[in-house]
């Protein structure tokens, strides 16, 4: 498929991760009060989650419907998750002393992202 043809796919999509990313934000920060920032947490492993059960269920549609694969994974997955958030808490916490919590937030983020993914990650042997 055009590179162009995957533009919009990837607009929209990243549109509406970045759009529930926010909402995310709003709601935990409303509700919840903690040094670890845990609504960046939340979207991240959304964001994971969503990925591996696409990837898991339908990537033989994904590789035949290369749009799609550009909405849901690139787009809208990657509107949703955000490394740059997480990096720029993290240094706000080691720049505040937290060493603890941006520690943790990092192992959290790290372990919980991993052990997210992987019951979603077919490995292929021949």
């Amino acid at each position: 498929m055009d590179f162009i043809k995957l533009i919009i796919p990837v607009f929209v999509g990243g549109g509406l991760g970045a759009v529930i990313r926010f909402s995310i934000s709003l709601l935990v920060v409303n509700n919840f009060k903690s040094f670890l920032p845990v609504a960046t947490l939340a979207a991240n492993l959304l964001a994971i989650a969503i990925m591996g059960y696409i990837l898991y269920t339908a990537e033989a549609k994904m590789e035949s419907m290369p749009w799609l694969r550009a909405f849901v994974l690139i787009g809208f997955c990657g509107g949703l998750s955000t490394f740059s958030t997480f990096s720029y808490e993290t240094v706000l916490l080691l720049k505040g002393y937290h060493w603890s919590y941006a520690l943790a937030n990092v192992v959290i983020s790290v372990v919980l992202g991993g052990l997210l993914m992987y019951p979603f990650v077919k490995i292929y042997t021949k």
